[in-house]
């Protein structure tokens, strides 16, 4: 779960600051949110939840705070798009936050 977290607010922070960035909108980045998640993420990986030597009490705190850490991260993504970009219910527009080119199929 750590893992996907890093992923998502990668993806999070890259999609909201080059659209602040496109839209001289620098707010979009929503970068208070993602720094509390941030935070939880990191707490997370010191306290020694990704070897696996902590007691059962910690992983079940842990699989609460990765439940809040994957809202923020989700709400900070709808909350850009909902606001940035034209709504148009004749084209979609897929983004690729990876470093590098896929061929997959965009599911609509």
């Amino acid at each position: 779960m750590n893992r996907k977290m890093e992923l998502l607010y990668r993806t999070a922070e890259w999609l909201t600051a080059m659209g602040g960035v496109r839209e001289g909108r620098l707010e979009l980045a929503e970068q208070e949110k993602l720094t509390e998640g941030w935070k939880r993420i990191l707490t997370n990986q010191f306290h020694d939840i990704i070897p696996g030597s902590s007691i059962h009490e910690v992983y079940e705190d842990a699989r609460k705070d990765y439940e809040t850490i994957k809202n923020i991260g989700k709400d900070v993504i709808r909350d850009y798009l909902e606001k940035s970009l034209e709504k148009d219910e004749t084209s979609y527009t897929v983004y690729n936050a990876s470093g590098w080119d896929t061929d997959e199929i965009a599911a609509v």
